[in-house]
């Protein structure tokens, strides 16, 4: 029979399984033949040696682990507190703890390491009179004594709650601190304990990794490196681009008889004669000099390409990974960038910030040699500020329409010139936000409301 009627009747009689895709079992596409299926996905682990050595050496690696949280914490935030309850002197009163505590840039440091190592926390150190592996009690505070970060290899897990009405589900119930000074440990409730996490992992790689997410260099190490290595070899094929040859008679024989230093002077005098005239006068019948230039074709799109890459894996504007637009310029291109960068931060400003600073500002208001004297005052808020600021012609038209408002609400008696002032121009800088005195609108009031016979009878009195 023709061998190739036999193939085709051998495959009519083949029975072919489609599951999910397509298969083919004479190309191999789908089958256990095809190259693809040979392809996992395997999870790669990064460990503390490996992400510290990688950020100490690396500028890409650092900016990726430290551009969001420098941003995130450089323009701060703002207190708030009404009149009942202090106003601006509360105010300074929080801003000094905050101070003296250095919230700030313990919060940017445990936001670092929690991106670099996966996971980080602030332990709080009170004066509440109980062992720090019991729960934290608010009422029994008397003082904030510190706040210490530590990152995720200096923590190990105890017993993880099981409770599903608990906050706290999921998570260690304890931790155990190796102190790095006197190698002693120490059993920390989570209560006592502010945390930070990396790159979120899926749930049972969660679990796997002792409870704590992931570091952010831990899918962009290959990308930073791959993209360091195609630069480097550029840069080190620009260093050969033209290649000088230079032929000489009898080379070997002259090699041979131990005249290297024949050899190498003619190069020098070869290259000096080239740099000086830009050309070359040599012995037609002896010897022959030419230079070879490399072929750098395609080299800028492939570099384009490896540009776009880190970007895309840093999750970051080509403006702030490389310094410029996609489009080379600081142009109009740019400012959208830093735009998007900006919404970027304050989506992360919500989502890992918040939670854990109004945790800190409650231990700090519940103690009693705090701020408000252990008082949870209702009316005490935070915001972080802008990280944009305005042109000066954004803030002049801004608070034209901001007097307009005012002077409407002044006119139908919603707001008194009082108030206004005071809500403007009665902090340390101009201020939006209104704030309404309702204890001296009741004490107005009750003036107003006075009897005028009753009045007169007072004046008399006092005459």
């Amino acid at each position: 029979m023709d061998p190739i009627k036999k193939t085709l009747l051998l495959g009519s009689k083949i029975k072919k399984t489609v599951t999910d895709g397509w298969e083919n079992i004479l190309t191999g596409i789908g089958t256990g033949t095809d190259k693809r299926t040979g392809n996992k996905i395997t999870r790669k682990r990064t460990f503390q040696n490996e992400v510290e050595a990688l950020y100490d050496n690396d500028d890409l690696a650092k900016l990726a682990v430290n551009e969001v949280p420098d941003r995130g914490t450089s323009k701060w935030l703002t207190h708030k507190v009404d009149q009942e309850h202090g106003g601006m002197k509360t105010v300074k009163k929080i801003m000094d703890e905050e101070k003296r505590l250095q919230i700030k840039k313990k919060v940017k440091k445990a936001w670092q390491w929690a991106r670099l190592y996966g996971g980080s926390a602030i332990f709080i150190s009170v004066d509440d009179g109980l062992n720090p592996s019991k729960p934290l009690n608010l009422n029994r505070i008397s003082k904030v004594n510190s706040l210490t970060v530590l990152h995720r290899y200096e923590l190990s897990n105890g017993r993880i709650d099981d409770d599903i009405n608990s906050p706290n589900f999921g998570f260690p119930e304890t931790y155990t601190l190796f102190n790095r000074t006197s190698s002693s440990v120490q059993e920390i409730h989570h209560s006592r304990i502010v945390r930070f996490d990396g790159a979120p992992l899926s749930e049972q790689e969660f679990k796997n990794n002792n409870y704590w997410n992931d570091s952010v260099l831990n899918i962009l190490g290959d990308i930073i490196r791959d993209y360091n290595g195609a630069y480097a070899g550029v840069a080190h094929a620009m260093q050969d681009f033209d290649v000088s040859i230079l032929k000489l008679k009898d080379l070997a024989e002259i090699i041979g008889a131990d005249d290297d230093d024949l050899v190498v002077q003619r190069l020098k005098l070869m290259n000096m004669a080239k740099s000086v005239m830009g050309s070359v006068l040599i012995d037609a019948e002896e010897e022959d000099f030419e230079t070879v230039s490399r072929q750098f074709a395609n080299v800028d799109k492939v570099l384009e390409k490896m540009d776009q890459r880190l970007v895309m894996a840093m999750r970051m504007p080509h403006t702030v990974v490389l310094g410029n637009g996609s489009t080379g310029t600081l142009g109009a291109g740019g400012e959208s960038e830093n735009n998007n960068m900006n919404s970027l931060i304050d989506a992360q400003q919500d989502e890992v910030l918040e939670d854990p600073l109004n945790y800190i500002f409650d231990v700090v208001k519940a103690a009693k040699q705090g701020p408000t004297s252990g008082k949870m005052i209702e009316s005490h808020s935070w915001m972080f500020n802008p990280l944009s600021e305005p042109s000066q012609k954004e803030v002049v038209e801004t608070r034209k329409l901001q007097s307009e408002t005012d002077k409407n609400y002044h006119a139908i008696g919603s707001l008194s010139s009082d108030e206004i002032s005071q809500s403007r121009f009665g902090g340390d800088e101009y201020s939006h936000e209104t704030v309404i005195d309702m204890k001296a609108r009741k004490e107005q009031k009750e003036t107003e409301e006075i009897d005028p016979k009753q009045t007169k009878e007072i004046m008399k009195g006092i005459e």
